[in-house]
């Protein structure tokens, strides 16, 4: 998975992750959500994108696009600021 805004600068990386494992469809979009929102709300770009490679018999590219709004980069602050008290 890679993830880059809208003028294709900033990418983040995860191959291996899904390497052998299989996951339900809604835990996959799940995990893809809170990574992209992550990502939006490190950089604080709103409008970010997902490039999918999907392997079944055929090799399938998505290109998963959304907004993320600073709604939701605030609560995804405050989840990140409780478990940081939580590990502290």
């Amino acid at each position: 998975m890679d993830a880059a805004n809208k003028s294709g600068s900033g990418a983040g990386s995860d191959h291996g992750l899904w390497k052998g494992r299989v996951l339900k469809r809604v835990d996959v979009f799940e995990l893809r959500f809170a990574q992209i929102q992550c990502y939006s709300w490190i950089t604080g770009v709103s409008d970010v994108a997902q490039v999918v490679f999907v392997r079944k018999r055929l090799v399938e590219i998505q290109y998963l696009r959304t907004t993320i709004t600073d709604k939701q980069r605030h609560e995804f602050a405050q989840l990140v600021e409780s478990t940081i008290r939580q590990i502290e």
